[in-house]
């Protein structure tokens, strides 16, 4: 900068005041993650990893103080099997879905250690252990999706479930494409309050949504990322994140789902500018707000489901 009184530094680190409201919100939940919303819509700096939930957000979901014992009336249920061999647990998940609550809560999450030596002493999950519990709570909760992932063996395991009638359906959790649908399944579920979880003993489900970060990828999208620590990579938790997007689908993708069904007002922390903030502000910005002028405070709209929403019964049967 060869003269810098010829330039002039101009921050404002917040929201733009000229911007609609309805275009904020619009814009709040086009990107449900919240990363991109806050770099363009709010000056915020992001550096592209974060937190998937905070803990504000994972209390809100461990909320359910009474696991039945076997399927609801109403009630449909999916899986999700991650397979672990050595270096890692395997982990299985099975959550209910209401289609007249568009509700979703945790039913049964187990974890299986390695504890099998093989011929050099190390230790592996037992295969045979984990199968069996795959099929055991395909038969106690009447699954009708069991998504997996095919690492680790889990093509072959479910090649033998699959004969059983167990519907087993491949979840690549390496897919680019399944990640960003996880991610987006992880955060709509839970920032709609839609997702109910129990304590486990161990805290387990609970450790593992801590261990979820997401990331931005590059020309688009979002990549869910399981952080390893002793206890593993989340595999109870990624056993989860495998049938949450296809939970999502049958209860129509909680499209505009952010509250309740009710009307509901945008909470949002708009306020008029002062006369001394107007006073202060730059002249170039100052001059652009009085432009567009005073924008409404609050907008009111009306969660609902998809529009084109079909009969539940009419999913299920296209299983």
């Amino acid at each position: 900068m060869e003269n810098p009184s010829r330039w002039t530094t101009l921050v404002w680190n917040g929201r733009t005041p000229w911007l609609d409201q309805k275009d904020i919100e619009d814009a709040r939940r086009r990107d449900p993650v919240g990363a991109e919303f806050d770099r363009l819509w709010l000056g915020k700096w992001i550096s592209g990893v974060g937190g998937a939930l905070s803990e504000n957000e994972i209390n809100g979901c461990f909320t359910l103080m009474e696991l039945p014992d076997k399927p609801e009336r109403g009630w449909v249920y999916l899986a999700g099997l991650d397979l672990g061999i050595s270096h890692d647990h395997s982990g299985v998940a099975v959550v209910g879905l209401n289609p007249a609550t568009g509700m979703m809560k945790v039913v049964h999450i187990e974890g299986v250690a390695p504890s099998v030596p093989n011929d050099q002493g190390q230790l592996e999950v037992d295969g045979s252990y984990v199968e069996q519990l795959c099929y055991g709570l395909w038969k106690r909760w009447r699954i009708v999706y069991f998504g997996f992932d095919p690492a680790a063996g889990g093509s072959f395991m479910a090649q033998s479930l699959r004969n059983k009638d167990v519907p087993m359906k491949e979840m690549t959790f390496a897919s680019k494409v399944n990640q960003n649908e996880m991610a987006l399944a992880l955060v709509k579920t839970v920032k709609a309050g839609r997702l109910q979880c129990y304590e486990d003993p161990e805290g387990r489900l609970r450790r593992d949504f801590g261990k979820f970060a997401i990331e931005n990828v590059t020309g688009g999208g979002y990549k869910l990322v399981a952080v390893s620590d002793e206890w593993g990579h989340a595999d109870v938790g990624v056993a989860l994140m495998i049938c949450l997007p296809y939970a999502l689908k049958l209860l129509g993708g909680l499209g505009g789902w952010y509250g309740d069904e009710e009307e509901t007002e945008v909470v949002d922390d708009y306020k008029p500018l002062t006369k001394e903030e107007l006073e202060d502000m730059p002249k170039h910005l100052r001059e652009i707000y009085d432009f567009y002028g005073e924008k409404p405070k609050h907008v009111k709209w009306r969660g609902q489901r998809d529009e084109d929403d079909v009969e539940w019964d009419e999913r299920i049967s296209k299983l």
